[in-house]
């Protein structure tokens, strides 16, 4: 019997989006690139970022991966962008972008973002969200929300940690309650992934988020075609999987209920989870007589399913665990 366990989003039951969040990075060393390959934007590369779900694809030529997460789930609330003041930001205007509409300020902003030596500060970024936010929409209807975050590296640890703790706070103040979140993860600095996980692992306990994906644009796993490159966006939400389990395993260990397990076991039969959470009830009011009996049909259920996924990380732990339950003689004397 083969077992699939995890949490895993699959395309169908994707159906709304509520916020999608993102990092913008640095320009890269355009001496590095050839032309094909450098953008408008002063080196990021020029791509068609893809999206593969159940045999469909779904192509977003934009040098920007955020962008293309963004116009992929199409956030009903915001989208967020978090970048330093080295960022990229010019890469958010538009190619095109009526001018008609903007302040002789809004203009000059335009231009200070498009200048490459330019640090960006938060009364500039405020500006070119609101020119953002007022351009016509061009289908995606994107609302943006951009914020300047520090590099989260310093000699002194404790400031590093100040810089990072101010990201996390900001989020917890722009995504709503409960929202459903997609984060992408591509650009930025190396230390940036770790932080994007971190962040959406704190919103989820402090804000019940729910984490839909984790997305990252694998440029060096690019396909070149006639028309330009093609390169796959990568989920890697299933790490989730391996912290649910952490955290299950963590809290067992701490307060001894089987019960935590329950909620990752989707692929055993529900008569299987009934006798797991009947075993962890009656361990916890000290009816050993009777946790016995359920937790040990449970524990050869285990024993004999071939598990799949961050499952199989933990099976042996988790066999080891109930192992104390099986009886080892006629008697039922452990």
């Amino acid at each position: 019997m083969t077992i699939e366990l995890g949490t895993n989003t699959s395309a169908e039951e994707i159906s709304k989006c509520d916020v999608v969040v993102a990092f913008l990075g640095g320009p890269r060393d355009a001496e590095k690139l050839s032309p094909s390959e450098l953008s408008p934007a002063r080196g990021y590369y020029d791509t068609t970022y893809r999206f593969t779900e159940n045999g469909k694809t779904h192509d977003f030529p934009t040098a920007f991966a955020g962008r293309a997460l963004a116009e992929r789930f199409k956030p009903s609330k915001n989208f967020i962008v978090l970048g330093t003041r080295d960022s990229l930001w010019s890469l958010l205007l538009p190619q095109e972008i009526n001018p008609d509409g903007l302040s002789e300020e809004q203009k000059a902003v335009m231009e200070t973002v498009r200048a490459s030596e330019t640090k960006i500060d938060e009364h500039i970024l405020a500006s070119l969200q609101t020119i953002l936010n007022n351009e016509p929409k061009d289908g995606s209807g994107l609302t943006y929300k951009l914020h300047l975050i520090e590099p989260g590296h310093d000699a002194d640890p404790a400031e590093s940690l100040r810089q990072q703790q101010h990201m996390l706070e900001y989020l917890h103040e722009a995504v709503p309650r409960k929202a459903k979140v997609y984060i992408d993860i591509t650009h930025g600095l190396r230390s940036f992934p770790l932080l994007g996980l971190v962040s959406m692992l704190y919103l989820k306990s402090v804000s019940a988020v729910e984490i839909s994906g984790i997305y990252y644009g694998a440029y060096d796993l690019r396909t070149e075609t006639a028309s330009g490159s093609i390169t796959p966006m990568v989920d890697q939400s299933g790490l989730l999987g391996i912290i649910d389990w952490v955290e299950a395993l963590y809290a067992f260990k701490k307060y001894g209920d089987f019960a935590e397990f329950a909620p990752l076991l989707k692929g055993i039969p529900n008569g299987s989870i009934k006798q797991l959470k009947t075993g962890a009830h009656w361990e916890r009011v000290n009816r050993v007589d009777k946790a016995e009996k359920s937790l040990e049909r449970f524990s050869e259920t285990i024993t004999a399913a071939s598990l799949t996924g961050p499952a199989a990380l933990f099976k042996s732990e988790l066999e080891k665990e109930l192992s104390v339950w099986k009886k080892q003689d006629s008697d039922g004397i452990h």
